[in-house]
């Protein structure tokens, strides 16, 4: 009886534990929607060669991330915080790192690589702008001067 008593309060204490925690299902939830990748394209950014393990994990079949599966996470992602990962405990990203690495989600990039193409063509723009203004002040003086 006693027992039994124990392993109902063990129960207990996991599903108001669990509340507190995301579960991995969710961790990983999390991260697909931080680099905007489906779990396919994690995956094999992980460097796996089915996307089963990940798929295991978000639909709760596999109930805890491994270490190795943590490692290999961070080893692509190493501003994703170890300790999140494993236990769903404090930041999802190591701030720190992101400060002095300035790692940017996939997204960002692409944010960052819009703004430099607006920025060429902007100048690509005026330097027109200014070729016409040339032109068209060659063809007043040639007009003014006939």
């Amino acid at each position: 009886m006693q027992r039994y008593r124990f392993f109902l309060y063990l129960q207990i204490f996991f599903k108001i534990f669990s509340v507190f925690f995301m579960k991995p299902q969710e961790r990983i939830a999390k991260l697909l929607n931080i680099y905007n990748l489906n779990a396919k394209t994690f995956s094999e950014k992980l460097g796996f060669d089915r996307p089963q393990a990940i798929y295991d994990i978000l639909s709760g079949k596999t109930m805890a991330i491994s270490e190795k599966m943590a490692i290999k996470i961070i080893s692509v992602f190493p501003e994703v915080e170890k300790a999140w990962l494993l236990t769903g405990e404090g930041n999802v990203l190591n701030t720190v790192k992101l400060a002095t690495d300035t790692v940017k989600t996939p997204v960002e990039e692409e944010l960052e690589n819009a703004k430099r193409v607006i920025y060429e063509l902007n100048m690509e723009i005026l330097h027109l702008k200014d070729r016409i203004a040339a032109l068209e002040g060659k063809g007043n003086i040639a007009s003014n001067v006939g």
